[in-house]
């Protein structure tokens, strides 16, 4: 059987399933309602999990494992209703976060692709592990203090950008996020909460690579001719898309890019560059659990059935 974890109306996931479908493969999807009601564990190999919404699933019967996105979550309702004390309401949970960690780790084992233990990566340790590689990064610096940023970027553009991640909301009509944004230095306050800025690289174009089990699927983005994506491609025109089209990564740069997903422990994400007008390949981030579906359909590398395919096949992947 194999075993998805996923969240609500996630079309990736729902692409992935009917390929599924079509194979003839037994899956399993828990998305954000599916929450654990109970478990039982044994020493005598029993690992089966019960979900608020009826379904039920033995580990050890799980051939396959993909983790898509979401959190696993365990139904804590009774302790809210019985008004357990703060202090042992938080035992329970780290009693649950033990369980979690055991669950992952058997999942693991299997024919497994992603995991959500590798989820929470730190975008500055990623940066300072890519540039030991031997991978090019942005000029960076990360400051509370306004007179700090002049002499370190000079007279060059900068931009800021999260250190976490990407939040979008709304607030009374009106859309916030904190993507990537141009900075100018003058009208920074003299202090501030501690942020990334980085140097603003004038790019030829932008690259998404999807990397799936040593396997780069890579996509150019002609991203600056536009000026609503000229910073940040993730600021989308949907009148006017950018021009994306499938790309042939220069060896050095994708065995380096592999170097580093072994290095973090990671069997898939999505990986993104910047080409320079002088065609130096500049690496940014990786996001784990990041979308594949904007570099499949484009470059018809149709990925929903090559992960498919994997999940079908027990002999396939090697963690």
């Amino acid at each position: 059987m194999i075993l998805i974890k996923s969240i609500h109306q996630d079309i990736s996931t729902f692409m992935v399933v009917e390929w599924l479908l079509y194979l003839g493969g037994s899956f399993t999807v828990i998305n954000d309602e599916d929450v654990i009601s109970n478990i039982q564990y044994s020493s005598q190999e029993n690992f089966i999990l019960q979900t608020t919404t009826g379904k039920h699933i033995n580990v050890h019967s799980v051939s396959s494992y993909w983790y898509r996105r979401g959190l696993w979550k365990f139904d804590f309702s009774q302790v809210q209703m019985k008004k357990v004390p703060a202090l042992f309401g938080n035992s329970l949970r780290d009693e649950w976060s033990k369980l979690y960690n055991l669950l992952m780790l058997h999942l693991k084992k299997r024919n497994s692709i992603g995991s959500d233990l590798s989820d929470e990566l730190n975008k500055l340790e990623v940066l300072e592990i890519a540039n030991q590689l031997g991978l090019a990064i942005p000029k960076s610096l990360v400051t509370s203090l306004k007179s700090e940023v002049l002499p370190f970027f000079g007279n060059n553009s900068i931009i800021s950008k999260t250190i976490s991640e990407v939040i979008l909301t709304e607030v009374e009509g009106i859309a916030y996020t904190n993507r990537t944004t141009g900075v100018d230095i003058n009208t920074l306050p003299e202090s501030f909460f501690p942020s990334l800025f980085q140097e603003n690289i004038e790019k030829r174009y932008e690259l998404r690579v999807f990397i799936l089990n040593k396997v780069c699927y890579s996509m150019a983005i002609f991203s600056q001719t536009d000026e609503q994506t000229k910073v940040d491609f993730r600021n989308y025109n949907y009148r006017q898309p950018n021009r994306n089209v499938p790309f042939q990564l220069p060896l050095h740069i994708e065995t380096k890019l592999l170097k580093l997903m072994e290095h973090l422990g990671l069997s898939t994400g999505s990986i993104d560059l910047i080409v320079n007008n002088s065609l130096e390949y500049i690496f940014l981030e990786v996001n784990p659990d990041g979308q594949f579906g904007m570099v499949s359909s484009p470059c018809n590398y149709n990925l929903e059935k090559v992960i498919a395919s994997q999940l079908m096949n027990s002999n396939e992947l090697r963690r």
